[in-house]
Order: C-alpha cells, then sequence, then structure tokens
C-alpha cells in the first residue's frame, strides 16, 4: 500500500516524475505465478512485457488500499458514480472486460470512478484486473471523447495544458463556422491533438497571450485563438506581417503601452477592465470574441474609436 509520505512526496511531483515512479504492487492483488497463469492458457512462452488479466473479489478495504495507486487520470464524472454506486447497491452490478487497468509502474490507469462506487457502497463485487500495460497506454486509453482533453495533452505539454486545450477547441469551432467555446462544437481528445499536431503554431499563440495580464482582462485561450486565427486568415499581407500585427496588437493589448485616444486597442482594454470590474457587465465567452475580434478589425483598418460595443453577430476577421 502507499503510505501517507509518499502520497505526499507524489503531490509535489512534476508530471515527468510521476510517470517515472514505480510504486509497489498493491499487497491486496493475489500472488499470481507468471508461469502457472501462462501454463493453464495453454501458452509455453510467455510474451516479453505482456499483460496479465484475471478476476478479483474487491472488497471496499481493497478498493481503499488501490486507489493511491491513480497518479494521474480524468476527473471523475459525479453522475457515473451515482450510476454505479446505485448498481451496486441494487445487486445489478455485472462484471465486465474493463475493470482496474495497472501500467507496468504499477499506476492505476483505470477503474477510479469503480473503485469509488465500491468505497461508497459498501459493497464486494468482482472485477477484471490487468497488470503490466505499457506507460504508454494511457495515452490511448484516453483518446476518446468521454475524458477531457487536457488530460491526453498533459501526457506531452509541460505547460498549460487546459488553456491549449481549450484554444485548439476555438480554433476547431472557428474553422466549422460556429463561436467557439459556446458548447455547439465539441472536439474529443483525439481531434485535438491531431489538430495540434497539424499546426504546432498554435504553442506560440498561447505562449504570447499567456499571463497573468491577460487573465484579468479576458479569457487567455479566446485571444489565443484569435491571435492564431488572426495570423492564418488569408486576408491582406503575408502570415509574417500579420504575425508582427498579430503580436502587437496582443501586447498593447495586455500592457497598455505606446495607446492614444481613438485607438481601437485602447478602446478595447478599456471595455473589458470595465466589464471586469463590473460584475452585471460579465462577458460571456462569446461576447469576448465578438469584442476582440471587432476591435482587431477597426484596428487593422486604422480606424479611431473612442468606444466600442460588442457586435450584435459574430464579425470576420479582417
Amino acid at each position: 500500500m502507499v503510505s501517507e509520505q509518499m502520497q505526499e512526496q507524489v503531490r509535489m511531483m512534476s508530471f515527468e516524475e510521476k510517470m517515472e515512479l514505480i510504486l509497489p504492487r498493491p499487497e491486496c492483488l493475489p500472488k499470481i505465478k507468471r508461469s502457472g497463469f501462462w501454463a493453464r492458457a495453454g501458452i509455453k512462452k510467455i510474451p516479453k512485457g505482456f499483460p496479465m488479466t484475471y478476476p478479483w473479489w474487491c472488497t471496499p478495504p481493497k478498493a481503499e488500499e488501490i486507489l493511491p495507486h491513480i497518479l494521474y487520470n480524468r476527473m471523475v464524472r459525479k453522475q457515473v458514480e451515482l450510476e454505479y454506486h446505485r448498481r451496486m447497491s441494487d445487486n445489478e452490478w455485472k462484471i465486465n472486460p474493463t475493470g482496474l487497468i495497472f501500467n507496468e509502474l504499477y499506476h492505476l490507469i483505470n477503474g477510479e470512478t469503480t473503485l469509488r462506487a465500491v468505497i461508497a457502497s459498501g459493497k464486494s463485487i468482482w472485477v477484471m484486473v490487468s497488470e503490466g500495460y505499457p506507460v504508454e497506454s494511457f495515452k490511448y486509453l484516453d483518446s476518446t471523447c468521454t475524458r477531457y482533453p487536457h488530460h491526453v495533452l498533459e501526457i506531452k505539454e509541460e505547460n498549460y495544458p487546459r488553456i491549449l486545450s481549450a484554444t485548439v477547441k476555438g480554433i476547431i469551432s472557428h474553422e466549422k463556422r460556429r463561436v467557439p467555446q459556446t458548447g455547439h462544437v465539441r472536439p474529443s481528445a483525439f481531434q485535438i491533438e491531431s489538430r495540434l499536431e497539424r499546426s504546432p503554431e498554435i504553442r506560440r499563440s498561447v505562449e504570447k497571450c499567456y499571463g497573468k495580464d491577460t487573465r484579468e482582462l479576458c479569457s487567455i485561450s479566446i485571444l489565443a485563438t484569435i491571435h492564431f486565427m488572426v495570423i492564418n486568415a488569408k486576408k491582406r499581407g503575408g502570415v509574417k506581417a500579420r504575425r508582427q500585427k498579430a503580436d502587437k496588437f496582443v501586447h498593447q493589448l495586455r500592457t497598455g503601452e505606446e495607446l492614444k485616444k481613438g485607438d481601437p486597442i485602447l478602446a478595447l482594454r478599456n471595455f473589458l477592465i470595465e466589464c471586469r470590474l463590473n460584475q452585471n457587465k460579465k462577458l460571456k465567452p462569446s461576447s469576448q470574441t465578438k469584442v476582440i475580434k471587432a476591435a482587431w478589425n477597426y484596428w487593422i483598418s486604422g480606424k479611431k474609436i473612442h468606444h466600442i460595443r460588442i457586435p450584435d453577430i459574430d464579425p470576420e476577421i479582417l
């Protein structure tokens, strides 16, 4: 069992350190000899690194012993845990092929919801246990839309995976001609990861927009989405020139440097600050998107404005 001291050490570790941490095999799991297991299966030669699967009687105390082995997994969906709890309490639970899955370092990479439901219901159940999966298996387990996309990105990304995930989602929404982050477009983790691989410059947009000063004005992911879309819009100027202008737009919006009366960036900055200070004027994500795009269009066109308002229609980026 993982001690409280080790649990505290784990909480202080970076993600890379967690990935290299080897936990002791849970004492509550049965002592199964791999040779005997494979012999019963009629297999003479054991494939190197091949996992082992077997049924196991899981009790609440055993579930509590297993839980600390969860070092990196998705957030538990409460409604699913409640449904598991109901089925166990009503004796409707059926053994399923997923069960509890441990990687080769004995991190539990699947089964947290089941364990929590066992503890909450006080019921003992049969589960399938799989041991010895490669560490990389977590990436593929988390590539479905039922998991949070940023948990997949955490495998590769050290910095702000949540913001990066939200930014890619906003870009996909734009490409589908939808206002980003309204819930209409829900790309899976696999789609988000694939889009990021095709356009690694998305990371640059996030880096340009990331900071406390941005968070005090608007959503970082929304600003990064617009920054990326502005650069890649097939409008006036080349990509290099638009990148320089987009960088300047974001920098002046964040810092307020070199802004004069009539500058659309100053009007936008004042508007966002006012909305942040006034709870009655709190902006929705879709409103933030519209007003930032409108300010960009004014600024790139060389127009002078002293006040800005939220457009009724989502403006096309110039």
